[in-house]
Formats: structure tokens, C-alpha cells, sequence
């Protein structure tokens, strides 16, 4: 498993939601994936941190894991806030857009 970490020193995403970001936003995702793809565009392009956790190399243990975690969810990308399930690419997309996210984190 591969942890990648996309860093910035704050938020932005307009006057509500700049600040530090407070709280730790997990996303899991396979190499390859069109979806995961999405999701670190809208994430990299809010400059929001996070930690990206590659399953690739154990794509079927994890996505066991993660559908325990999930509740349900096998599919990938899985997006986290200190360990609370989020939902996957339009769900982070709808977050970022309504700026909800920021409130989130903090």
C-alpha cells in the first residue's frame, strides 16, 4: 500500500472556507482509476490537504476493509474526514462546490 500526501499550508475555496485546515481528509485509491482521478483534481484544485492511500497492491484485502468502513462501499476512490465516511468523487465534488467541505475539516 502506498500513501501519497498532497500538501498545502491552508485551505481556500473563498473568505468562509480560508483558513487552516484542522481535521485529516483520507481518500483510498487504485492505480488506473478514472474516478480516483477526479477526485485529486477537485481536492488539488480546492488546495485541500490530504493523504491518498494507494490499495493497489492489496486491492482485495483492502476493499474488504474498506467496505466494512464504509458500510457498504466496495468501489474506490473512498473519501474520509477523521474517519468518517464521505462518499466517493461527486460526493467531494458536491462538498467542494457547496463549500460544506471547508466546514468539515475545520
Amino acid at each position: 500500500m502506498e500513501i501519497n500526501h498532497k500538501i498545502s499550508p491552508h485551505l481556500t475555496g473563498g473568505d468562509e472556507g480560508e483558513g487552516e485546515q484542522l481535521k485529516r481528509l483520507q481518500m483510498y485509491t487504485i492505480m488506473g482509476c478514472p474516478y480516483c482521478v477526479n477526485a485529486r483534481n477537485v481536492l488539488n484544485g480546492s488546495n485541500i490537504d490530504y493523504e491518498e492511500i494507494d490499495i493497489t497492491p492489496d486491492s482485495e484485502n483492502m476493499r474488504d476493509k474498506l467496505e466494512k468502513m464504509s458500510g457498504g462501499e466496495r468501489s474506490v476512490p473512498q473519501i474520509y474526514i477523521d474517519g468518517k465516511y464521505m462518499g466517493q468523487d461527486d460526493e467531494v465534488k458536491e462538498l467542494v462546490e457547496s463549500k460544506k467541505i471547508y466546514e468539515l475539516l475545520k
